[in-house]
């Protein structure tokens, strides 16, 4: 069993997971498989805790904890982009009609909303912002 991080504090429907490397991570507390003295273990594997169902990254931009996959993605001009098909540390992986899915990094996510995420690029100007690959790690 591999450590992911510390229990940084219980909120209502979450808890939040200090990190020393990766990012901090909000964690839905139906992604636990055991509970015990000084020890939570989670449902996977400490590689794989950021795609389990629910994650989602616990502190940076407006709204970044509240990404939920399936949300719309729509651009600055409220012009629909596509949807969120996965969060990772660094970026949304956005899935887009007929179009190469992009990565959008956090610091582009204007607002969140319960209708969906709103990006600060118009959705025309999307292609030409170097989104095709995922953000290089800060390591």
């Amino acid at each position: 069993m591999c450590p992911v991080g510390r229990v940084e504090a219980v909120r209502d429907r979450d808890f939040l997971i200090d990190r020393p490397v990766l990012p901090d991570i909000a964690v839905p507390y139906d992604a636990v498989r055991d509970v015990t003295d000084d020890l939570v273990v989670l449902s996977a594997p400490a590689g794989d805790v950021d795609y389990l169902p629910g994650v989602t990254a616990a502190a940076g931009n407006p709204g970044q904890a509240e990404i939920r996959n399936g949300m719309e993605v729509d651009g600055s001009d409220q012009e629909q982009i596509g949807w969120v098909k996965a969060r990772y540390p660094d970026a949304l992986l956005v899935a887009r009609r007929l179009e190469r899915d992009i990565y959008v990094p956090y610091d582009a996510v204007q607002s969140v909303t319960s209708n969906g995420v709103v990006l600060t690029v118009p959705a025309a100007e999307v292609d030409y912002q170097g989104w095709a690959y995922p953000p290089l790690s800060e390591s």
